[in-house]
């Protein structure tokens, strides 16, 4: 058992943080102006560098003790830059082409409208289908507000790293509980709709 008393311990963590936050902006010092001309580079047009930028170093604050091997630390960091730009584009394209879902918005006009008073088969089965997975999705929150807000994140465009910061969750659970997710919403739409 330690010797050291609840003080001892508590100035050797601080001094712990100090000394990993002197290193980090020495790191940071050292390669944010090359990591940023190489992400204004890759950076689609309409994209923001500077904010894929800061993201790349939050990222490498919260990742650097756990995943990196202590090899090529350059090598790394472009990795997760790479890797973060990556993200980054896939969250604004889904986020341009995400249309919001409203479910008091009648049915398009270019689908086929039956005499008035009339509701077509086809109509029908899509106010089923569009009942059923509302119905699934409030399911789902009641049964588990964890796999909800997985499957939320996955909607939204988030990475399962984003999602596992937001939840404090391990990657392998926010794995298993999106899968559970598809499983239910699947199993439970198909119940829907016989």
């Amino acid at each position: 058992m330690n010797a050291a008393t609840d003080e001892q311990l508590a100035v050797t963590f601080q001094t712990a943080l100090r000394q990993a936050d002197g290193a980090f902006w020495e790191l940071h010092e050292r390669h944010a102006p090359r990591l940023l001309a190489f992400l204004r580079n890759r950076t689609a047009p309409g994209g923001d560098p500077e904010d894929v930028h800061q993201e790349v170093w939050l990222r490498v604050w919260r990742n650097l003790p756990g995943r990196f091997r202590g090899d090529n630390f350059r090598a790394w960091l472009y990795e997760v830059a790479r890797n973060c730009r990556i993200d980054w584009e896939r969250k604004q394209h889904k986020a341009r082409q995400a249309v919001p879902f409203d479910d008091s918005q009648p049915l398009p006009s270019e689908w086929n409208h039956p005499a008035p008073g009339q509701i077509s088969k086809e109509q029908e089965l899509r106010e089923q289908q569009k009942n059923a997975v509302s119905r699934c999705l409030r399911e789902l929150e009641n049964l588990d507000p964890h796999m909800a807000a997985v499957v939320r994140g996955r909607m939204g465009g988030q990475a399962y790293e984003e999602i596992c910061q937001e939840l404090h969750l391990r990657p392998e659970q926010a794995h298993k509980l999106f899968h559970q997710a598809k499983q239910h919403l699947r199993t439970c739409a198909e119940r829907a709709m016989r």
